[in-house]
């Protein structure tokens, strides 16, 4: 016989499902919403100082799966209200330096909230037409790039995030895009470049560029504390207004040594599990019993 699914802890809620605990625990996406997102308070603190500082841009790195993405995402989710556009593409293996600004004017012309400025919308489509037939040409140079971007900031300052950059291996796209920094530096463009990539050391993801070493800020993202994950399941938890006892929730920590996506699926994991068995609250065992599907 099936198990009754655990009872919500204030009353007059429907039943908790298997299928909702994804809206919380989900290590298959970053983390997009600042109430959802525990610990790097240094590191958000540091991504907001650069958006702050004109000239300024970030390579934030660190090993994968310690939450390079989330930080991004939400250090800059909430630009909007600072009438700033934030921009974020996905760099994969076909690409090379002019496919990716492309794909960050293709960014700006999808729907999404915008700043709240008079005509915005209007100006932003305007512009991105202007960049895209400059990034359409044949050849086309960081000063091109420069110019693009210049555009494409003329409604409101744009904060781009490339995401994924360790997968561009090409020495010579490296070069462009470090160039690219130094341009929008010198010539004062309301762009912020944020590059985000797996990599021990920020030389890793742009290489040595000397030119660039004042206008660029490297964020390393460590691997969180105990405490740090400790507060990414009971927030889980919260959300799910289930209850996990103390010696289940420094299991998960011990576990993920270091690593909110394993915090994330053996959350989402354990709180399955618990329903499965019909009780109220998830404990050890439940952690145990999951623990090999996500740590090998």
């Amino acid at each position: 016989m099936q198990p009754n699914p655990v009872a919500r802890g204030q009353q007059g809620q429907a039943p908790l499902s298997p299928e909702e605990i994804p809206e919380v625990f989900n290590p298959a996406a970053p983390t997009t919403r600042r109430d959802s997102f525990a610990g790097r308070t240094e590191q958000l603190a540091q991504i907001v100082d650069v958006v702050a500082q004109r000239g300024q841009h970030a390579v934030v790195y660190g090993e994968r799966g310690v939450g390079k993405t989330s930080l991004a995402v939400v250090a800059t989710g909430a630009l909007v209200e600072r009438r700033i556009l934030a921009l974020r593409v996905n760099c994969d293996g076909s690409d090379d330096f002019v496919s990716i600004w492309r794909k960050v004017v293709r960014e700006a012309q999808m729907g999404r909230p915008l700043p709240p400025v008079v005509g915005i919308r209007e100006l932003l489509t305007e512009a991105t037409a202007s960049a895209g037939s400059l990034l359409a040409a044949t050849h086309v140079t960081v000063d091109v790039v420069r110019q693009a971007l210049q555009i494409l900031s003329h409604p409101a300052p744009i904060v781009v995030v490339l995401d994924e950059f360790d997968r561009l291996e090409h020495v010579r796209t490296k070069r462009l895009f470090a160039d690219t920094i130094k341009a929008l530096s010198d010539h004062i463009v309301l762009a912020t470049v944020i590059f985000v990539g797996v990599a021990e050391t920020p030389e890793m993801l742009l290489g040595e560029h000397r030119s660039i070493e004042r206008g660029l800020r490297a964020i390393h993202v460590p691997r969180m504390s105990a405490a740090e994950l400790a507060v990414i399941v009971r927030l889980g938890f919260g959300k799910l207004q289930m209850s996990i006892a103390d010696d289940a929730v420094a299991r998960i920590g011990e576990l993920s040594d270091g690593f909110p996506y394993h915090a994330h699926s053996l959350g989402l994991l354990a709180s399955r599990e618990a329903i499965r068995s019909g009780q109220g609250a998830v404990q050890v065992v439940h952690v145990d019993r999951v623990a090999p599907q996500v740590i090998h």
